[in-house]
């Protein structure tokens, strides 16, 4: 890879014995560490890590089609790795991804026991609660304003600094999770709020809480009226939240 032993084991901490350490598809002696993109023999990428940029795709796989060190090359809002795989361009900004699909929707407008499933897959879910016709599932106090839905998943809670709602107003709050960047974000009427990097391990097995968080604990319920929920299978760009 053109490197010294030494270089690599004390400088890079890459292995002196494969010329390309993290198998991205780049020689370490190109991996400039740099930030900066330049060519193939300059490419300002790091030799330890196969995917610098966090995007989803190879450092090697990028170069020259998109920039290795860049998560979103054009900055139209989409990663380079969403791009790719919804068949748009990631070095045009006028060439993006569709919409990820919706894969739940319910938007509890019919007044009866089990609200309409509009899911293009199927039933997804059941609205339940003590009262005959539940508009909401009432939360654990019990108290007006305190209300709650519960359904399957694996601590999917959001905890996340920052934003404030409009108390007494009805406002649109979108929170989505980018697996590939590892990245939360909150968005209140369209605006970006807060977010925060963290892992998420969303499974079926154990319960994932919306209108309240990690737990059915005091202190973890949301406060308000919730009129619709939908569910994404992919995170939605802050231009197609409305």
């Amino acid at each position: 890879d053109g490197l010294t032993a030494l270089v690599e084991i004390l400088e890079l901490l890459t292995d002196p014995n494969n010329a390309d350490s993290d198998g991205d598809g780049f020689n370490d002696g190109v991996e400039t560490k740099t930030g900066i993109y330049v060519d193939a023999s300059n490419t300002g990428t790091d030799p330890t890590k196969e995917d610098t940029d966090g995007d989803g795709l190879l450092d090697g796989d990028e170069a020259p089609r998109s920039n290795p060190v860049m998560a979103d090359t054009d900055s139209d809002g989409y990663p380079d790795g969403r791009e790719i795989q919804g068949g748009s361009s990631p070095t045009n900004a006028n060439s993006t991804p569709g919409l990820p699909m919706v894969i739940a929707y319910w938007p509890f407008d019919d007044r009866s026991e089990q609200t309409a499933n509009l899911a293009p897959n199927g039933k997804a879910g059941k609205l339940v609660g003590p009262d005959e016709l539940p508009e909401y599932v009432p939360g654990h106090t019990g108290e007006e304003g305190d209300y709650a839905l519960f359904f399957d998943g694996y601590e999917d809670y959001v905890t996340i600094g920052g934003g404030q709602g409009g108390e007494g107003n009805w406002q649109h709050l979108a929170i989505t999770y980018d697996n590939e960047l590892e990245i939360k974000k909150l968005y209140i009427d369209g605006e970006l709020a807060a977010e925060s990097n963290d892992s998420v391990y969303p499974n079926d097995t154990t319960p994932f809480n919306i209108g309240a968080g990690q737990d059915q604990g005091t202190g973890f319920f949301f406060v308000g009226d919730i009129d619709d929920i939908g569910l994404w299978n992919g995170a939605l760009a802050q231009d197609e939240i409305k």
